[in-house]
């Protein structure tokens, strides 16, 4: 039942905010299904790039995908991922690649409380102010971002945002369903980097799989329903509290 719950979950954040879904696939698979952390990554990765790409192509038939401003940061991201699933994720220990989780967590719950207050003061609440495009600032940072995505299975969604922001010149509405279609992306690169080691984990695949993709659809109807600030406040509550789990019990 707690694996069905967080299947949902997943789908929900990844329809809400565009991210988050391998932050909440993690830890689920590995204090809920009793997977090994680096099973846990390497399914993750499988999982929310499925839901992703279901989630982006529905976001390209609307027209809100910018593929062409993104494409440097795609390739070098799925570069990344690969690399860092097949070579980085190697040289880890599992409680270190829990560690990084935990601290990634932190990172995001904190960016997206900031960012819901600063909406709460009446502030902007978007990640920064739009730049012009900068191709190579796009490569670094998504070589990066696949990097981190590869070792912890992630989807980078709270990454990629303001990055596409930053140095693609996107607006948030622009930037959320973009970042989805990456995170697909990524994801191939991720599963390519793990296969062939015996870590991906077929049922809970299938489930977060089926799962998440009904939670995304839901997720998606909420976020035209609901206040930016309040999904990003239960978002940033969720992260910091999970973050916490994990810090403690990584073995």
């Amino acid at each position: 039942m707690v694996l069905w719950a967080a299947a949902l979950l997943v789908g929900l954040l990844l329809g809400l905010v565009g991210g988050g879904g391998g932050i909440v696939t993690v830890p689920a698979l590995v204090y809920g299904g009793g997977l090994d952390p680096k099973q846990a990554v390497a399914t993750s990765l499988a999982v929310v790039g499925l839901i992703a790409a279901v989630a982006a192509v529905m976001e390209f038939r609307a027209g809100r995908v910018k593929w062409q401003d993104a494409l440097p940061f795609a390739v070098a991201g799925i570069i990344g991922t690969f690399f860092g699933a097949k070579v980085v994720s190697g040289l880890l220990s599992s409680s270190v690649q829990m560690l990084i989780f935990a601290t990634i967590m932190v990172a995001a719950g904190l960016s997206m409380l900031r960012s819901a207050l600063k909406e709460g003061r009446g502030q902007k609440g978007s990640v920064t102010t739009p730049t012009r495009r900068n191709a190579a600032l796009l490569m670094v940072s998504g070589l990066g971002v696949g990097i981190v995505s590869g070792v912890v299975g992630i989807g980078g969604g709270f990454m990629i945002v303001p990055a596409l922001v930053l140095f693609a010149g996107f607006d948030a509405k622009r930037a959320v369903p973009t970042s989805l279609a990456i995170i697909a992306v990524n994801s191939v690169g991720g599963v390519a980097g793990y296969f062939g080691k015996g870590l991906i984990v077929p049922d809970a695949f299938y489930l977060f799989s089926a799962v998440g993709m009904v939670g995304m659809v839901l997720g998606g109807q909420v976020r035209a329903k609901l206040p930016a600030r309040v999904i990003k406040l239960v978002f940033a509550g969720l992260l910091l509290v999970m973050s916490v789990v994990v810090f403690f019990t990584r073995g």
